[in-house]
């Protein structure tokens, strides 16, 4: 594994050739990676996973708030 960025916002590793990583461990490596760096580690992310003859690379960023509720409809509280 070569680690190509490091950031509070990003993290781009260019895997060594070999069979596709299991998401766990590249959800492992990349809190690691951000924890080495003193940064903060994300609660969620998402990630995407490229592959060109065999090298991976991925690019995984933390996931953003949900902007609406997932299960519609629920009655707002008004408050005073």
């Amino acid at each position: 594994m070569v680690t190509y960025h490091i950031s509070r916002d990003c993290v781009v590793l260019l895997l060594s050739p070999g069979p596709r990583p299991d998401w766990g461990v590249l959800r492992w490596a990349v809190q690691a990676l951000l924890l080495s760096a003193g940064f903060p580690a994300w609660a969620d992310m998402e990630a995407e996973l490229f592959c060109l003859e065999g090298r991976f690379l991925l690019i995984a960023r933390p996931r953003s708030p949900r902007l609406r509720r997932l299960a519609e409809p629920f009655p707002r509280l008004r408050r005073s």
